[in-house]
């Protein structure tokens, strides 16, 4: 019956990509590949639709609805905001990243022709952010076990008491990735400007 009354009838045969979110080339594609007939209904009736107000704030639309839709605590929406904020920052740190380097960061390939000099240092960098992204997966991981408490999640204390004994570790990975692209926007309007300046003379 929902391969004929799904909006999206061609993802029903593949609702999930277990490699995408076991080894994930971002944390975006966790998003995606975690169940996607949910990601494209979430995508076409929030994120779309709330786009006008900024790719911030659909984003963060998107997830929220995303935490309601899945249940009432505080243990599955820690997780899933979290994950935005992990993914927000790496595609921010990805696209400063792209310009400073002179290569292709994203963690899809382009559709459009290549210009980049520099595309040597796309797979090392690549596979550092599969490596970071299996430690946020694993960190995130730690909150689920077989508990029959698990049936209703976990309080908000109990939640603070997993992060707390693996010191934050995964957020503070957010939030020097965070630094980093504060650090690299800086850096590539600092070059810029030479440039712009000579096309102007």
């Amino acid at each position: 019956i929902y391969l004929y009354l799904s909006p999206f009838p061609s993802l029903c045969d593949r609702v999930a990509e277990p490699a995408q979110v076991e080894i994930p080339k971002s944390m975006s594609r966790v998003a995606i590949s975690w169940n996607r007939p949910m990601h494209f209904w979430l995508k076409t009736y929030i994120y779309k639709k709330s786009r006008g107000l900024g790719q911030f704030v659909a984003a963060l639309f998107t997830y929220t609805a995303s935490s309601i839709l899945h249940g009432i605590n505080f243990q599955l929406p820690a997780v899933l905001l979290s994950i935005f904020i992990f993914s927000y920052v790496e595609a921010r740190l990805r696209e400063e990243l792209a310009v400073y380097l002179d290569c292709c960061m994203g963690d899809r390939k382009s559709r459009e022709i290549c210009h980049h000099s520099n595309n040597a240092f796309r797979r090392a960098i690549n596979g550092l952010f599969v490596l970071i992204n299996v430690i946020q997966l694993a960190y995130l991981g730690v909150l689920f076990d077989s508990s029959p408490i698990q049936v209703e999640g976990y309080s908000w204390l109990n939640v603070l008491r997993y992060w707390t004994d693996l010191y934050w570790c995964g957020h503070l990975l957010a939030l020097i990735g965070f630094l980093l692209t504060y650090v690299l926007k800086r850096a590539n309007a600092a070059r810029a400007q030479p440039q712009a300046k000579h096309r102007s003379d």
